[in-house]
């Protein structure tokens, strides 16, 4: 019998389902499409997945760097290759061994434009999984106003918190 998903992973695991799904109802129009000549749907989508793609190449190394992004043009304008890259993420995160979610990592992240230090500071791969579905559900947020200004429909649970659904749950 396996034990359950820790909830730091099922948690990702369960954001990065609803963003092919949510890959899944766009077209390539509406993903590419800017609001003000600004961010895409496209953009936020590739911020999301490039900042897990850094966090899974961290695990090894025990280095997360979130600031050295490569910003893949094509994750940002190909539906296709965000799915992709979607699924692939996905994969490696599920394969995460729960028992490694206490591993310490180095974490850098830079506080300010200026910044200077490089030398990060202490977490865990399960404090980065908490820091990953807070930012991811913060940016599922945006494009939800994105999808808004575009005249479409989302998943109205999309850019909503974990602790806002259980908060709105108890109130019924």
């Amino acid at each position: 019998m396996t034990s359950p998903t820790p909830p730091a992973l099922a948690g990702n695991l369960a954001l990065l389902e609803q963003g092919l799904r949510l890959l899944e109802q766009l077209t390539q129009d509406a993903y590419r499409a800017t609001w003000d000549g600004q961010s895409s749907i496209g953009a936020q989508y590739r911020h999301i997945l490039e900042h897990y793609g850094c966090l899974l190449a961290g695990v090894d190394t025990g280095r997360v760097d979130y600031d050295t992004r490569p910003r893949e043009k094509a994750l940002e304008e190909d539906l296709g290759a965000a799915a992709q890259r979607t699924r692939e993420l996905t994969a490696r995160l599920a394969a995460v061994d729960p028992a490694s979610l206490h591993r310490p990592l180095l974490a850098r992240h830079a506080a300010t434009a200026d910044q200077r230090d490089l030398s990060g500071f202490q977490s865990s791969l399960g404090r980065e999984l908490l820091f990953l579905l807070s930012h991811t559900v913060h940016h599922f947020a945006v494009i939800r106003l994105l999808l808004q200004r575009q005249g479409t429909d989302s998943d109205p649970r999309l850019g909503v918190a974990p602790s806002t659904e259980a908060y709105k749950a108890a109130a019924r």
